[in-house]
């Protein structure tokens, strides 16, 4: 269960997977792995149980709407198509 739940206008980070990438995501730089170029900055639009649905902002500063995006709170250990908190400053 999660500790710190997100709620709707908070900001996370989001890990694009290989299907975003697909569907017009751009990510920078090309040659690098999708894990390896860094997370995406995203706003919670909806929280749906442990599901989020997220605003998400790619490299190039395109907008897209992205569903069911499970939430871990190890941002040290997120997979692909998941969200996490960003560190702390």
């Amino acid at each position: 269960e999660l500790k710190m739940i997100p709620t709707i206008g908070r900001i996370v980070h989001y890990y694009p997977s290989m299907a975003d990438m697909h569907r017009g995501f751009h990510v920078v730089p090309l040659d690098k792995p999708l894990t390896a170029r860094g997370p995406l900055a995203a706003i919670v639009a909806h929280v749906d149980g442990g599901s989020l649905t997220l605003s998400v902002s790619d490299h190039f500063g395109n907008v897209h709407a992205v569903q069911n995006v499970a939430f871990s709170e190890d941002a040290g250990n997120v997979a692909s198509g998941q969200a996490c908190w960003p560190p702390k400053v």
